[in-house]
Formats: C-alpha cells, structure tokens, sequence
C-alpha cells in the first residue's frame, strides 16, 4: 500500500475510511481501491488501533451513501449526463448498455451480485440509474450488498492481521479470488434465474 495512504489512514483514522470509500463510490477515481482500503482498515482493527463494529459501520454507510447518490444522479439526469461525454463518464457506452440488459427491477438478486463484483459496482449504479430502477429497491438491495462487501474485505483484514506482510505481498491474488468468486455468483444466480424463466414458461404451456 503507498505509504501517503497509511499516513493518511493512520492520521485521520475513522474520518480517513469514510472519505476514501464515499469519494470512489460517488465516482472520484483512485489509485487505492476500496478493497485494499478495507483489508487494512480490518487489520488496524485487528491491531486495535481502530474500533472493529465503528469501522464496519462507518463503511457499510460510506458505501450505502454513495452509491445512492451516484444512482439518483442517473436516475434523475442520465439523459444529459450521456449526451455529454465527459471525464466523469470514461467507459465505453457499451458497457452501460450491456448492463442495463441485466439489471431491472425484477432481478434484485443479480443486482445484489453485481454491487459485489469489483470493477462494475460503481457502474452497476449508474445502469440502475439510467433504468429508472425503483429507488426504495435500489437502497434495500445496495444495503444489503454493502453489508456484505464490508464484513468480506474486512474480515480478511482482520483474521489475516498477524500475517499482514504476507497478504499484502498477495494482495493481487486475493482480489482476483474476489472477482472469481463474484462471477460465479453472478453466473449461478443467471442460471438460477434463467431455470426458473424456463420452467414458467414450460407451466404456462
């Protein structure tokens, strides 16, 4: 981890997690992602310099804020937002489109497997945005996405925390984990959803 983060981080201890998580998940970009600022922020607990049940919380409602706003954004502005191609709008349009393909007010589980997935949670918000997805939808399921992802990242901080030099050496491999694991949720509850599509189809007939 850059050195200017833990300086950071160990200053402004509490004020330091919330400002680093709410900025990415408003869509400020950063060189640290939310991930590792987690792992460490469990392994401090783990060290006690931070307050384990205060930094999850603190976590679950940087996230839940911020991902909220960045969908209400979309979801009251995504028309001109779109027309005008801007920095804060870098990926290909594509994806957005892809994923509005997979996301609708229908299928809140395969929305709560895409805020899970590292790379597209920020961009799964916007999709819900632009989709128009029911807000009071949209926060249940991003609350209890955020409750998920917080307790994961940092409890690997915090079990792994007398062997932290080790995983931050390996701090690659334990994402790419992550990301693994999150696809085949996504892919199983794909699966799931498409059986039972099959088999309402099959009742129907």
């Amino acid at each position: 981890m850059p050195p200017e983060y833990l300086v950071y981080i160990a200053k402004y201890g509490y004020w330091a997690l919330f400002a680093l998580v709410f900025m990415q998940e408003i869509g400020i970009p950063s060189p640290l992602p939310n991930e590792l600022i987690l792992t460490f922020a469990g392994y401090l607990s783990y060290k006690g310099i931070l307050f384990f049940p205060f930094v999850f919380g603190l976590v679950c409602l940087a996230d839940w804020i911020g991902t909220s706003l960045l969908f209400f954004v979309f979801y009251f502005f995504s028309r001109g937002i779109v027309a005008v191609k801007t920095y804060f709008f870098p990926k290909p349009h594509g994806l957005l489109v892809n994923l509005n393909r997979h996301v609708d007010e229908n299928r809140r589980m395969k929305l709560y497997a895409l805020r899970l997935a590292p790379f597209i949670r920020g961009y799964t918000s916007i999709a819900a945005g632009m989709l128009r997805i029911q807000p009071r939808v949209f926060i249940k399921v991003v609350g209890l996405s955020a409750l998920t992802w917080a307790i994961f990242y940092l409890g690997i901080g915090y079990l792994f925390g007398p062997y932290w030099e080790i995983l931050e050496q390996n701090i690659g491999h334990v994402k790419v984990a992550a990301t693994a694991g999150s696809i085949i949720v996504v892919c199983f509850i794909g699966l799931k959803l498409l059986i039972n599509s099959l088999l309402k189809r099959q009742s129907h007939n």
